[in-house]
């Protein structure tokens, strides 16, 4: 699989990989060229592909691809702006073209010491204490048991085949990445060891969540459920890929749970929050009867104060 982008790049032994028939080309001193012109390195006849499409050269910081075309080049389907330093197991695209780019890790290079370094350094430590006794087998029994530091977590599988006939039957191999090669050749995202497969002999490529499988004009053909593989045929889990002699029972990942299936908190339903109950009001008594009432209270009041003053008078 591609290495991560920050990593140190192959800095030797540079080599593209076809795709299609697993042919070779190495990247000398001089770079490599990719276009339609006959004296390219790699030539790719088709009309989207420019005369010099793509140039590979080696610098310091590894091999460089840049891109000289006019409809783009493509390293793991992102379509390049400039340059950009390839790493191991990149998948360059010009056009309908594709290469696996493949090199070695260079080794650290170890600057000489200077003449008479080893005498200075042996004129410092002499005199000085050495190790006590019995501290190297302190230093063993400390660490007996510990446990060791844990490994880098691999991709995440995407696919896997389960091998049902040849030589690696019963096992299963893995799929990490979306576009794999599957053949006889050690380049192979996937190598069966068997005589009737091809050295680059089909391709899987996952394009949304479908799987698809291509045979790479192979020589003993590519099948799928017994059928010919003719262009690119969509790869379910549960079928069965053959190439050559070796049958392959393919099984995609499960992909993410689609909403509302999924285990956990559950969504309550919508509640409307009921309505507080309006205060009764007595309802509003009209302008009529509030002047009438007026006037009766008017004349009862002019009553008692007559009949008040009648009762003074006749004291």
């Amino acid at each position: 699989p591609p290495a991560p982008r920050g990593a140190r790049g192959p800095t030797r032994h540079g080599r593209l990989v076809s795709l299609r028939d697993g042919r070779e080309y190495p990247i000398g001193p001089r770079g490599l060229v990719v276009g339609r012109e006959a004296g390219c390195d790699i030539v790719v006849d088709e009309e989207a592909v420019s005369r010099r499409h793509a140039t590979i050269d080696l610098t310091e910081d590894g091999y460089r691809l840049a891109d000289t075309s006019a409809n783009g080049t493509f390293v793991n389907d992102a379509r390049v702006e400039g340059t950009v330093v390839l790493r191991r197991g990149d998948v360059v695209r010009v056009a309908g073209a594709e290469f696996r780019f493949h090199g070695d890790e260079a080794a650290d290079t170890v600057e000489s010491p200077p003449p008479g370094a080893a005498q200075r350094l042996a004129d410092t430590l002499h005199g000085m204490p050495g190790p006590a006794e019995g501290a190297a087998s302190r230093l063993a029994d400390t660490m007996h048991g510990m446990p060791a530091l844990p490994r880098p977590p691999a991709g995440p599988v995407l696919a896997s085949f389960l091998v049902r006939s040849g030589q690696l039957k019963g096992q299963r191999l893995p799929l990490r990445v979306p576009l794999a090669t599957l053949g006889r050749a050690g380049h192979n995202d996937i190598v069966l060891p068997d005589a009737s497969v091809s050295g680059t002999h089909a391709r899987v490529q996952r394009r949304d969540d479908v799987w698809i499988v291509s045979d790479l004009e192979s020589t003993n053909g590519s099948y799928v459920d017994g059928l010919p593989v003719a262009g690119e045929v969509p790869l379910s889990t549960g079928a069965t890929l053959r190439l050559g002699d070796v049958a392959l029972l393919f099984e995609a990942a499960e992909g993410p749970v689609a909403a509302g299936e999924a285990e956990g908190t559950a969504l309550l339903p919508k509640v409307r929050a009921a309505r507080p109950a309006r205060p009764s009001v007595p309802p509003p008594v009209p302008a009529a009867d509030q002047r009438r009432g007026r006037a009766w209270l008017l004349l009862v009041l002019l009553a008692a104060v007559a009949a008040a003053a009648i009762a003074i008078l006749n004291y």
